[in-house]
């Protein structure tokens, strides 16, 4: 019997085998699949649904971020497709057992994963962060309705 909400957690080489056996449990939709990089792992994560239902399962696999393969789920839910595409572009994951993964949001492929942890903001370098230049003064905004002239200039 499947519960509300259940947090899976697999190994990667039972990536494939757990979500078809959730898909065989009424679990028959793939939600979404992402990742989330913990500094030395990468975290990847389906969310599955039971149509009709509030039930979900959430699995999840951890595998090295200097190594970051996992097989595809496209063979249990051809809907991944998209979400491993977008997951790949962005974390640098490799799908195994699928061909290629074009590219999906980036016109250029980056030469880092621009998701992952170790990929510098070009923005961040750029960008001059509060306090550290002087402070300009603010005029202060008085209520609606209020006046300047009622208002004590030293606060």
């Amino acid at each position: 019997m499947i519960t509300r909400s259940e947090f899976i957690e697999v190994a990667p080489e039972g990536w494939v085998q757990t979500a078809r056996e959730q898909r065989d449990r009424g679990l028959a939709a793939l939600d979404y699949l992402t990742a989330v990089d913990r500094g030395g792992a990468i975290e990847i994560l389906a969310h599955l649904v039971m149509p009709g239902t509030g039930d979900e399962a959430m699995l999840a696999a951890s595998v090295p971020a200097d190594a970051p393969r996992i097989a595809s789920l496209l063979g249990v839910f051809p809907g991944a497709d998209w979400h491993e595409r977008e997951t790949a572009e962005m974390f640098g994951i490799e799908f195994l057992d699928r061909d290629g993964v074009e590219p999906l949001l980036l016109r250029a492929v980056p030469k880092r994963s621009p998701l992952r942890r170790e990929t510098p903001l070009p923005e961040r370098v750029g960008t001059t962060w509060p306090g550290a230049e002087e402070k300009q003064r603010r005029r202060r905004r008085l209520p609606p309705g209020v006046r300047e002239e009622w208002v004590d200039p030293d606060g």
